[in-house]
């Protein structure tokens, strides 16, 4: 009885050796406001989610996720904001909707017609936000930490009347997000701001003529219904936001817990571009049989193009420098990161 009794006591012991001290369930309420179809939507939900509280169970942790989509708790451009008032914990940040909160992040966007390869493009400022000081101070700054870069598939035109240059969309209202309507510099078209949720009714209504937009949203918003028409120039992609958490909200969490939380965000950041790049050559293929146009520029068209573009990255850098942060560092650390990966850029963006 003695014997069983000290075998059953040491089995105990065995067991509990691997247990976590202090198994727990957390709660982490996730917003966006871009709709629950958009691809970072869908593979948070499908894939960061499931895999990591897959991953917490050994750990003996969980994570209660909670979602809202669409604007509900989050809206365009209040992204940091709700995530310092606890609106929500975790949020897809869109910087590019935040330009002077975390405007570093942006780099990609001053410099178009450099790479081909999105998930080449969300690698390197997942490297960088880890390796530049002064983007990794901005995220600080904001209280935030960013997760898993997201990017965008190229941009292409979408239009209601045909183009097959630049030259075509001369006089006419071309909407964008902002900072990206500075590629269609020269081309005579008048720039309109807007926000992704319009983009539709701004072309039915006749607020723009066309969108630079990415396929993918084109093709689940049904943007080729109002603008059928589509010029495939091969910007070349860019980096948005991140996923991101607040950093008060992260530090609450146990060690072993944050690094999961990071390292499926890793995991993620590639899966997202994978799933971006595929959705837009089928959303592409699926817009043509519905009806929809598709004029390619060659070659020569695209480095002309480029060519023809003033010095956009000086023109985003200069100011950022006099606000004391080093945006022609960062820049050159860019473009130098993208040519490691394989990239070959139609035009040298680096700022002397």
């Amino acid at each position: 009885m003695h014997i069983r009794t000290l075998a059953a006591a040491l089995a105990v012991l065995g067991a509990s050796a691997f247990a976590p001290a202090h198994a727990a369930t957390f709660n982490i309420a996730y917003a966006s406001p871009h709709a629950p179809l958009a691809v970072w939507n869908r593979t948070v939900k499908e894939f960061y989610f499931v895999e990591v509280n897959k991953r917490l169970q050994p750990l003996g942790h969980r994570i209660n996720f909670t979602d809202t989509y669409g604007g509900t708790v989050v809206k365009f451009g209040s992204e940091v904001d709700s995530l310092q008032k606890g609106l929500a914990d975790m949020c897809m940040i869109g910087a590019i909707f935040n330009q002077a909160r975390l405007p570093l992040h942006l780099v990609g966007y001053a410099a178009p017609f450099s790479n081909s390869s999105l998930k080449s493009v969300v690698a390197v400022m997942d490297e960088l936000t880890a390796s530049n000081a002064a983007l990794r101070k901005m995220w600080d700054d904001a209280g935030l930490v960013p997760m898993a870069s997201i990017g965008i598939e190229s941009l292409d035109l979408f239009t209601k009347k045909p183009a097959a240059r630049l030259a075509d969309i001369k006089g006419q209202k071309i909407g964008g997000v902002g900072i990206n309507l500075t590629w269609l510099k020269g081309s005579g078209a008048v720039p309109v701001v807007n926000t992704p949720d319009k983009v539709y009714s701004d072309i039915q209504t006749g607020v723009i003529d066309g969108q630079l937009y990415l396929p993918t949203l084109a093709l689940v918003g049904k943007v080729n219904e109002v603008a059928p028409h589509m010029l495939q120039a091969q910007f070349g992609s860019a980096v948005w936001g991140s996923l991101a958490i607040s950093r008060k909200v992260m530090g609450g969490f146990p060690p072993e817990v944050q690094k999961v939380l990071r390292d499926v965000g890793a995991e993620y950041t590639i899966k997202t571009a994978e799933a971006l790049e595929a959705m837009a050559t089928g959303g592409v293929q699926a817009m043509q049989k519905a009806g929809m146009k598709v004029t390619t520029l060659d070659a020569a068209a695209r480095k002309e193009w480029a060519d023809a573009l003033p010095d956009l990255a000086k023109e985003w850098a200069e100011p950022l420098e006099a606000k004391g942060l080093p945006a022609r560092q960062l820049l050159a650390e860019y473009m130098a990161a993208l040519r490691k990966k394989g990239e070959t850029p139609l035009r040298d963006w680096t700022v002397k």
